[in-house]
């Protein structure tokens, strides 16, 4: 090999490893699409789904985050907790709460880390008069266009006995006539979501595993999980044919680990 082929392949060497560093810490926001059919939904249905932002904030008041929901047209917006964090300030999410609820019909369960904050009855009435709907253990039905949705909701199995209850309340009263949407912060709770007839679960918690190999590991270690979680973000078929997606979460600011090929994102999913 010439000094000059040796030069060029060393500079495209660089060259793609830098293209892979910035691939694999890259933290702007990507918009993960997910498709449903259903004999239930009489016309084009688009659920958003955010989960645990952890009071991280995307340009000056959320602009960035906003920019990028208005975008995407949803007709819905599900909220899958830790959207709030028990330390730190809470400015950015009440910020992005407060628009959302002037936007779009928005409904809310909470994740282990709202269950530690010493004042959530407190925090669950701003959210209220933000015009968001507070879920737990109970559900609300959603007209758009000629389909109707139930929304179910829970609060995080931190309180198992709690969560038990409240699952079992709003399973037990499913009409199978429509669509009935479980919003629940936690993945790993699938023989529990299993007991019940609901069409789709939604859940986060699992910040996508932190790291990731594409095709190979989908995440390396998530709470409650431990090493390779099962559920660790993404689309699955559970055994009694409901589908489960979980959403690798927005927080990527003051993390004790960076996530590596594993940038934070909204859910879509579109019903149809």
């Amino acid at each position: 090999m010439t000094m000059k082929m040796k030069t060029l392949t060393k500079l495209a060497l660089t060259f793609a490893g830098v293209a892979i560093v910035r691939r694999a810490f890259d933290t702007s926001i990507q918009i993960r699409k997910y498709q449903m059919k259903s004999n239930k939904v009489n016309n084009n249905v688009r659920v958003m789904f955010l989960s645990d932002l952890h009071n991280n904030q995307f340009g000056d008041n959320q602009s960035i985050l906003i920019e990028q929901i208005s975008e995407q047209k949803p007709d819905i917006v599900l909220l899958g907790g830790d959207l709030f964090d028990y330390v730190g300030n809470v400015h950015p999410t009440t910020k992005l709460l407060d628009w959302l609820g002037q936007h779009y019909p928005t409904f809310y369960v909470t994740g282990n880390h709202e269950l530690r904050m010493k004042h959530l009855a407190g925090f669950k009435r701003l959210i209220r008069k933000m015009n968001i709907q507070v879920l737990e253990g109970d559900r609300a039905k959603v007209e758009v266009g000629q389909t109707t949705l139930v929304i179910n909701g829970v609060d995080d199995a931190k309180h198992k006995r709690t969560f038990k209850k409240q699952l079992k309340y709003v399973g037990k009263k499913i009409d199978t006539e429509y669509l009935n949407i479980l919003i629940s912060h936690r993945p790993e709770q699938v023989e529990q979501y299993e007991k019940y007839p609901f069409d789709l679960i939604l859940a986060g918690h699992a910040h996508g595993g932190q790291f990731r190999l594409p095709g190979l590991i989908n995440g390396l270690y998530s709470p409650q999980q431990g090493f390779f979680p099962a559920y660790a973000g993404g689309e699955y078929e559970l055994e009694n044919e409901a589908k489960m997606i979980v959403s690798r979460g927005l927080m990527i600011q003051n993390q004790q680990f960076p996530r590596i090929f594993n940038p934070p994102e909204i859910v879509i999913v579109d019903l149809h």
